[in-house]
């Protein structure tokens, strides 16, 4: 924080004002951060079974998605579209659609890219992958390394948490 000038207009308890109105900022901005991570996940749910529901494949379909994704990306240049995506949001439906309604809020809460890397790389169920979570997820340099307690205390809060909302 910087630091505060001193003046004579400047009350004693400035510095717990600023503290406070700090805190109310940044915890906006979490939830606003929870909330676009979870409108996102929603949205790319619905388009992976938009897809799923169309029987739309590789190979078969992929004429299909190249278009969709043109379109799409004409409408809305600043998401990330691209024929590849659209497949990786299929396949996240395909993941998760029969899943126990207890895994899917465990993974509800995370990144997409976190998404990505269970849908590409992981090859075993995702409950094993997040049971084995000292185990890296690579992609390239990328690593996903989260100690299992770690992993367990965040998505308990986010459950506990999107409970009371």
């Amino acid at each position: 924080m910087s630091r505060i000038p001193k003046s004579n207009n400047i009350p004693a308890d400035y510095s717990d004002l600023l503290q406070l109105a700090v805190t109310e900022i940044r915890t906006a901005r979490k939830v606003i951060a929870k909330q676009i991570n979870s409108s996102t996940n929603s949205v790319y749910w619905n388009l992976g079974k938009l897809l799923f529901e169309r029987q739309i494949k590789e190979g078969y379909g992929s004429g299909v998605v190249k278009q969709l994704s043109v379109d799409l990306k004409h409408e809305f240049p600043d998401m990330g579209l691209s024929p590849r995506n659209l497949w990786d949001m299929k396949r996240f439906y395909e993941r998760y659609t029969e899943a126990d309604t207890k895994l899917r809020q465990l993974v509800a809460v995370l990144p997409w890219v976190h998404h990505l890397l269970l849908v590409n790389k992981v090859k075993d169920d995702v409950e094993i992958a997040l049971q084995d979570i000292n185990k890296p997820i690579g992609v390239a340099a990328y690593q996903l390394l989260l100690p299992k307690e770690q992993l367990q205390t965040l998505i308990v809060d986010e459950i506990n948490n999107s409970e009371k909302e």
